[in-house]
């Protein structure tokens, strides 16, 4: 089950202005989107979009929000951060410089092609994971049955 609220320009979230819900997938929220002559969205609509993220003054209310309700959280982020900036970091093999690599463009693109590359090969190596998990069960079950068979023919002898 999705539900869904629209609250209008009210910021405290108490007034609901529009709500529903339905095992729809959120799709009664994209049609009152699509169709609310108050809601102008000229792209295609988002999770960022649904989320009120694509609106400036959203955003900033939200930084704010968390700030004053959260408000030692981005002093411990900075802290972290800093504490990251002052050493280099080796992790998984990979030396990570707190300020960035410097690359050209030629070899961020290899990067990038490499990491495409080696996605590709882990979906096809889940693929025919699959597929070995399903002749494994397969034969479980032709196992399961022969075993049944030999029982109920160990049974016909016996009597």
């Amino acid at each position: 089950m999705y539900q869904w609220s629209d609250y209008g320009s009210d910021l405290n979230f108490t007034q609901v202005y529009a709500t529903r819900s339905a095992p729809d997938q959120l799709s009664s929220l994209r049609q009152y989107l699509e169709t609310n002559s108050d809601i102008h969205y000229d792209s295609t609509l988002s999770i960022p979009f649904y989320l009120g993220l694509t609106t400036k003054e959203n955003v900033e209310w939200l930084r704010d929000y968390i700030s004053e309700t959260y408000s030692n959280l981005f002093e411990e982020f900075h802290a972290q951060v800093s504490k990251l900036s002052n050493k280099n970091l080796i992790e998984k093999e990979l030396l990570i410089h707190p300020e960035g690599w410097k690359v050209s463009p030629q070899i961020s693109q290899a990067i990038a092609l490499q990491l495409r590359l080696s996605q590709s090969n882990c979906q096809n190596i889940t693929k025919r994971l699959h597929c070995f998990q399903k002749k494994v069960e397969q034969l479980q079950e032709q196992l399961q049955e022969n075993s049944d068979c030999s029982d109920n023919s160990n049974d016909d002898s016996d009597a």
